[in-house]
């Protein structure tokens, strides 16, 4: 009888856990579905870019996104090929990320989290923005520091990209 008693009560625990469980996800509590992947589909020190600010761009389309890659081979050393990825638009969200113009070699942009977090109508990017130590030996050269990221589409109309410190740096905005 003790045992048939122990029996049941473990069917009953397991059950509730189930019922919880299910109750949490339902009423919006499971907060992995606000999270959604970052994919990076290019990346360079040198893009062409010849703003000073860092900049935010959202690309629409194929055709803004061919013309992106555009201004990458342009830029590439060597005439490096660049051939945009397959995008579906529909799915996806494509976004520029610039650091702005710098006098060195040693800045880059880098995708510290390949998740991102749906926050109260914007998603949030986190970037290591690397920079040369102070007193580094670095070349002298203008450099243009870019990463090219995507991401899901979702119930989000900007994009806000931080660095590894919590620090908001730049916002895309839908257009």
């Amino acid at each position: 009888m003790k045992i048939l008693s122990t029996l049941l009560l473990v069917v009953i625990g397991a059950g509730s856990i189930g019922c919880t469980a299910g109750t949490a996800h339902e009423s919006g509590m499971d907060h992995r579905s606000n999270l959604i992947a970052v994919d990076v589909l290019f990346t360079s020190q040198q893009c062409g870019r010849t703003e000073t600010e860092s900049t935010a761009n959202w690309i629409t389309d194929t055709a803004q996104l061919a013309q992106t890659y555009q201004a990458f081979k342009r830029s590439a050393f060597g005439g490096a090929s660049t051939i945009p990825p397959a995008i579906d638009f529909s799915r996806d969200v494509v976004v520029l990320v610039t650091m702005g113009q710098r006098p060195t070699l040693g800045y880059g942009l880098v995708l510290s989290d390949a998740v991102a977090k749906i926050v109260e109508g914007h998603v949030e990017v986190v970037l290591e923005w690397r920079e040369p130590s102070k007193g580094m030996m670095v070349g002298q050269m203008l450099t243009s520091p870019c990463v090219l990221i995507k991401l899901e589409r979702g119930d989000y109309r900007e994009v806000w990209i931080k660095d590894t410190q919590g620090q908001r740096r730049i916002v895309a905005t839908k257009p």
